[in-house]
């Protein structure tokens, strides 16, 4: 049963749901909240496609808030949306955000782990402050600075992804509270120049972004990775471009393993690396192989 509704946005309109939900639908942007009178009774916010945009302080203070729904097409998150929603544990940011406002998830105590996607160039100030349960993080690709206070007091971060091939320029406090210990993953080559950065260098434990393939003592394994990396010295792999006589025509890929591509790795028994790549090589046409993310 609908038990409130109306405009939030020149072709958008909300309605309120017994028993917690928020649905906002239509195109365009969000310019107004007129739920916030509900807010304290608000568990489940659903933001459809053709949403582009969430308004300022859309859902601030919204303490009963557990799951949240953005839609691919919203691409600008706007400042506090959702802080202090203090029981919101998830949310996934669509594919396509390019900005994400400042404070957007100051206090939401129990946010866990935030994926930023690559379109996201900036974290302005305190957008995570006061985070203390985020343990995980993963940074842009295309990420260029960090605000004061962006991660401010996160204290239980445990896990840094960066996936940005130049070090994000570092406001002195964006990282106060962080244990430097925690661990920070970057591109591999890339290793030296975070070691080197300001605030980057602070850390203690900076790794390379790395996939662990576990090769049996048949001295063979299956791979599919969504993301290009690096092939180990140690290691051939192999992928298959034809069948002759019924039998495959094994083709060996060398240097770079582009992304989606099925292949068979020939090693020695035990555990091999493979480096993310910042690089994106080209598809293999043809391969017979067909992947999964799941390792065999």
């Amino acid at each position: 049963m609908i038990i409130a509704s109306g405009n939030c946005g020149d072709n958008l309109t909300w309605k309120y749901i017994d028993g917690g939900e928020l649905v906002i639908e239509g195109t365009g942007t969000m310019n107004d909240k007129p739920w916030e009178s509900y807010k304290g009774s608000i568990t489940k916010v659903t933001i459809k496609e053709g949403v582009t945009s969430i308004v300022d302080w859309a859902f601030y203070q919204c303490s009963n808030l557990t799951e949240v729904s953005v839609a691919e097409s919203v691409t600008h998150i706007g400042n506090d949306a959702f802080r202090e929603c203090s029981i919101l544990s998830s949310l996934t940011l669509p594919e396509g955000l390019t900005h994400l406002g400042s404070g957007v998830f100051i206090q939401c105590y129990n946010l866990s782990s935030i994926i930023i996607p690559d379109g996201v160039r900036n974290i302005y100030i305190s957008t995570f402050d006061g985070c203390s349960n985020l343990s995980s993080v993963t940074i842009s690709a295309g990420m260029e600075s960090i605000s004061g206070w962006a991660f401010a007091w996160c204290s239980n971060l445990r896990t840094i992804v960066c996936k940005a091939s130049t070090p994000p320029a570092l406001d002195a406090n964006a990282l106060d509270g962080v244990d430097r210990n925690a661990a920070v993953y970057v591109l591999n080559a890339s290793l030296e120049a975070y070691r080197a950065a300001d605030g980057w260098r602070n850390f203690s434990n900076i790794q390379p972004i790395s996939h662990s393939l576990t090769v049996s003592d048949a001295g063979y394994a299956t791979l599919y990775l969504d993301y290009a990396v690096e092939i180990p010295e140690e290691v051939k792999v192999y992928t298959a471009t034809s069948v002759a006589g019924g039998r495959l025509k094994m083709t060996q890929v060398k240097g770079l393993l582009p992304a989606h591509t099925g292949v068979i790795v020939r090693a020695e028994e035990g555990t091999h690396l493979f480096h993310l790549s910042n690089e994106s090589p080209n598809t293999i046409e043809n391969n017979l192989l067909v992947g999964t993310t799941e390792n065999t």
